[in-house]
């Protein structure tokens, strides 16, 4: 019976009830072939489209179900839900008011308006409609779920955790739930429990292990005699272990969790250690001893017994609080990246003033939730200007990629300082020295003080012992704890906070005044 609508409609029901979206899609569009009316197809087609990340034919397959039911509440739910998802959240939140309007206790459909408000930076609001939706339904694991993020992002860690523990209460085995949980318990200082719920992330949909026959390395055993001793694992004895990067894992990241490999090859000293990273790192993690470093590219070529992601590395550790590996420099600057031209970036200047160097901007990423990360955490370049007011300053840009181009504009201008008014290159622009982390090491070598957001470059930094000063917004992240100046990570950094979010103006009055007591003046 090819003609036969319903048929067809319960055909692509049964394939999108068992993930079969590309198969379900098939059978939706023959739906909608026989019956252009036949608005369920419509509707389940946007759901199949979301499924595969194609929001804008998801928008459409919705648009087109409003003229056919324009007072079906659902339809604007899922229809907010999806623009959430495209990051158009103005119009999410817009939609999202109209099925409030058509029905309101629809507690999915409140739980999703605060989850724009809090997208949108209103995270009152996104607290009012989240404990609205609780209340018509105790049991929305992932409306509790959000209320512990936005809580956490406020700096109420006692609620936040209260939060996620709640959520998982109603649905304990939600692995997004636990490893949002445990970015508050890492941002509370408690590592271990944190480090462990964080090993949840293989349980979520879209984050799996490779497909390896190797097994995955389960970590050092704890000797029966003493707790506090590890004993060194028989397995790895002339074995190869691989360290590989996880999908989205950031180059900060890598930096930071990388203090553990030099543990890692002192422990386990008749195992071959392999690193698997991103080609931009490679020449610098070369400078570890006892590591072999590889990209992915190599990886096929790469014959090894275990293997392990490198974010799990502080879990297998046991890392606590109290016991943080924090040596530093465990970086240094490869003996290949010291060009002579290089070397010679700086003497251009000819002059002994204090060098700073500066990063503004965290990378630019897609996806709704990442250029939200990117907006928090960077600053705008005006606001390093009044540092040049002081005049044993000079700033040089560590700046990479498209937010480089902000530079442009500056050129040269007069400001005045106390040597009078002069015409200067306002901020020298190192990017077109840099190809990869080695080369940003070694200008990072011959600065004084680095100044930066939290980007892969304050990482660095303090990897290589660097005096370095961090600029972070309210809802920083996990690492740098909470309401503290110092890092227990790296010992020479030290953290400028926002009293609140987007206050920039409040974190740079206090590096001008701690630059003027570093320089005496």
């Amino acid at each position: 019976m090819p003609d036969n609508a319903k048929i067809q409609f319960k055909l692509g029901k049964t394939l999108l009830e068992n993930e079969q979206w590309r198969s379900a899609i098939s059978s939706f569009e023959q739906v909608i072939e026989i019956d252009p009316d036949f608005w369920e197809a419509h509707y389940n087609l946007g759901i199949c489209w979301r499924k595969l990340e194609q929001y804008d034919r998801a928008i459409a397959c919705y648009e087109r179900v409003k003229p056919l039911q324009p007072d079906l509440a659902d339809l604007y739910y899922s229809l907010g839900n999806v623009l959430l998802d495209a990051n158009q959240i103005d119009e999410a939140i817009a939609t999202l008011q109209h099925c409030r309007r058509l029905q309101p206790t629809h507690a999915e459909a409140l739980g999703s308006l605060g989850y724009g408000f809090y997208l949108n930076d209103q995270l009152d609001l996104a607290l009012e409609h989240y404990h609205q939706a609780i209340g018509l339904d105790p049991n929305l694991h992932l409306v509790r779920t959000n209320l512990g993020e936005t809580l956490l992002e406020l700096n109420r860690l006692d609620q936040s955790i209260a939060a996620f523990e709640a959520a998982l209460a109603i649905a304990p085995d939600q692995a997004e739930t636990h490893v949002k949980y445990a970015k508050a318990l890492l941002t509370n200082g408690e590592l271990g429990r944190g480090f462990t719920e964080h090993e949840w992330r293989w349980q979520m949909a879209n984050y799996r292990l490779p497909n390896w026959s190797q097994p995955l390395w389960q970590g050092f055993e704890l000797s029966e005699h003493n707790r506090s001793m590890q004993s060194v694992p028989t397995e790895l004895t002339n074995k190869t272990l691989l360290i590989w990067a996880e999908p989205g894992q950031f180059f900060g990241d890598t930096i930071h969790f990388g203090r553990y490999l030099p543990l890692l090859a002192t422990r386990l000293p008749q195992t071959r250690i392999v690193l698997q990273c991103h080609t931009a790192l490679v020449k610098l993690l070369e400078t570890i001893a006892g590591l072999e470093v590889i990209t992915a590219a190599q990886l096929p070529q790469l014959e090894f017994n275990y293997h392990l992601p490198a974010l799990s590395l502080p879990h297998i550790f046991q890392t606590k609080i109290n016991d943080i590996p924090d040596r530093v420099p465990y970086l240094e600057v490869p003996a290949s990246a010291r060009s002579p031209q290089l070397a010679q970036v700086f003497n251009a200047s000819k002059t002994n003033k204090y060098k700073i160097g500066i990063v503004w901007a965290s990378g630019k990423r897609s996806g709704t939730w990442l250029n939200r990360f990117y907006r928090h955490k960077s600053c705008p370049l005006e606001l390093f200007l009044p540092l040049l007011q002081l005049p044993e300053v000079e700033l040089y840009s560590l700046q990479v990629g498209e937010d480089a181009k902000q530079l442009e504009p500056l050129g040269l201008e007069f400001i005045a300082n106390r040597e009078g008014d002069r015409s200067v290159n306002l901020i020298t622009n190192l990017s077109p020295y840099i190809q990869d982390f080695a080369d940003t090491a070694t200008l990072i070598e011959q600065l004084d003080l680095v100044i930066a957001v939290d980007t892969a470059v304050a990482h660095l930094a303090g990897a290589m012992g660097k005096p370095t000063w961090v600029l972070l917004a309210t809802d920083a992240e996990w690492r740098w704890l909470r309401d503290r100046i110092d890092c227990p990570w790296y010992p020479t950094m030290r953290l400028f906070r926002q009293t609140h979010l987007g206050d920039w103006q409040g974190v740079f009055d206090e590096i001008l005044a701690a630059l003027a007591i570093e320089l005496g003046i």
